[in-house]
């Protein structure tokens, strides 16, 4: 309980108050600030960079998500996202491993692990469907969180993105899933559903115009 406690905190920005002795160099403010605001950027771009469905986004429009992400640390067995529930923000891991679990009639069942550069809770936030997994830490993880305001920002500059975003997340999920997609519907049916789905959550209209 106490280190849930703590990692909630930490997420939180929340310093804990007790009494400690700090040795530390001096540095002026402005120029940590900017160490820090630079080496945080760097990252995030640096994992954006890995995701497929984010390689046709233009550097400027990567860099308004690497500029509003936040950068999240979660402790062993906390659950970072529950099947089920709402969500509106995508997550990278940086550091650390995770494990997907999905609950079946039977009981639940790990799908997948995650380590740094993989990704999760993109449909939740990009159509707002429930998260379709659960996501729990095993070790000490350091996760980059991306939430539905940023993309907003992105869309707001260039809706085109979200067209371009449709058709490889549909390719994506098509080849990860080859016997829906021989039952299913066609490509460009399904890519058309899929981006109604984003423009329904980010306030614009179906297919973008040419």
């Amino acid at each position: 309980m106490n280190e849930a406690i703590w990692y909630a905190l930490r997420r939180a920005a929340i310093d804990m108050p007790y009494p400690q002795t700090t040795l530390s160099f001096r540095e002026r403010a402005a120029e940590a600030d900017e160490r820090r605001r630079r080496e945080h950027f760097e990252d995030a771009d640096d994992l954006l960079s890995r995701i497929d469905f984010l390689a046709t986004l233009r550097p400027a429009d990567r860099k308004v998500l690497a500029e509003h992400a936040r950068f999240l640390e979660y402790g062993p067995r906390e659950a970072v996202v529950r099947q089920g529930e709402p969500g509106d923000t995508l997550y990278l891991v940086a550091r650390g491993e995770l494990a997907v679990r999905v609950r079946l009639e039977n009981g639940e069942r790990e799908v997948a692990r995650l380590g740094r550069g993989a990704f999760f809770g993109e449909m939740s936030l990009l159509t707002g469907e429930p998260r379709t997994a659960t996501v729990v830490a095993l070790s000490e993880a350091a996760l980059l969180a991306v939430d539905r305001v940023a993309f907003s920002r992105v869309f707001a500059q260039n809706v085109h993105v979200a067209e371009e975003l449709a058709g490889v997340m549909t390719r994506r999920r098509r080849d990860l899933d080859a016997a829906r997609a021989e039952a299913g519907a066609s490509q460009a049916e399904e890519e058309t559903n899929l981006l109604s789905r984003i423009g329904a959550m980010f306030g614009f209209g179906g297919r973008a115009a040419g």
